[in-house]
């Protein structure tokens, strides 16, 4: 097919090839020189002078022009000063743009955003497992100040029922000598109402303060301080805040095998 096509640009020559009488092939811009290049664009013939007016106007500068001599011999020749402009370069660079999308940027991409994913699910696990943590530490921290606060009552209480009880008994030993005192009272008076003949020396009894008045305590409840609850305190106690951080990693690195053994461990399968 392509020696017919040859064949027939021999026999079909373009109107300004030589005609009769005439040794070469004319340019078709000024009709006056002798054509040496040849305008694959707009199929005309050109001479040198012509050819340096042709690629120097805006509309004609895109123009792919090539030797006419090298035309003849393969009329799909492009020209080498051109290249980057003739369609078939163009189409190379295109089809090797094509290949290397397909046979790497897009494995190269969806590797990274397997990475991503993979990111995405250890931080959703480590996330969980973090804050079943957290709500586990809180509790033990509520049971220990639950504990405390009722360990704190029941001493207090304790503390309470065995002043109470001292209380008590002072005020029974006080009406017990009371009831003595009034008992004595009662004996003094029936002495004294009889005969004087009947009253002795030995009647008389002194009576000893150490014996009437028992021992006695005052007691004073202290106050309750609260112990301070300002954050810091508080953060202390709870402990440090579990906190994400980032960096920025490199476009492809271990990454995917370090997240795949840490995802095996905690029974989680990485993600096709």
């Amino acid at each position: 097919m392509y020696s017919s096509f040859r064949k027939y640009l021999k026999t079909h020559r373009p109107k300004s090839e030589t005609s009769s009488g005439q040794h070469f092939v004319e340019c078709d811009n000024c009709e006056t020189e002798a054509a040496q290049y040849f305008c694959k664009s707009c199929a005309g013939h050109l001479c040198e002078n012509c050819k340096t007016e042709h690629e120097a106007k805006r509309l004609t500068q895109d123009h792919v022009v090539v030797l006419l001599s090298k035309y003849k011999s393969d009329p799909f020749v492009c020209q080498e000063s051109k290249k980057g402009k003739c369609a078939c370069t163009i189409k190379k660079s295109l089809t090797k743009e094509r290949e290397e999308i397909i046979t790497h940027w897009v494995p190269f991409l969806e590797k990274l955003q397997e990475e991503e994913e993979m990111k995405k699910t250890l931080l959703y696990t480590k996330v969980g497992a973090t804050k079943t943590e957290i709500k586990g530490h809180f509790d033990q921290i509520i049971e220990k100040f639950t504990n405390l606060k009722e360990e704190t009552i029941r001493i207090f209480e304790e503390e309470n029922d065995n002043a109470t009880d001292a209380i008590n008994r002072t005020i029974l030993e006080i009406k017990e000598n009371t009831r003595k005192l009034e008992d004595r009272r009662n004996e003094i008076s029936y002495i004294l109402d009889g005969d004087d003949e009947d009253v002795r020396k030995n009647m008389c009894m002194k009576i000893k303060e150490e014996k009437l008045t028992p021992k006695r305590f005052s007691y004073e409840v202290e106050d309750f301080c609260p112990g301070n609850l300002e954050n810091n305190i508080l953060q202390q106690i709870f402990g440090k805040r579990p906190a994400i951080s980032s960096h920025e990693t490199g476009p492809h690195n271990r990454f995917v095998t370090l997240v795949s053994s840490k995802l095996e461990k905690i029974g989680i399968k990485s993600p096709k």
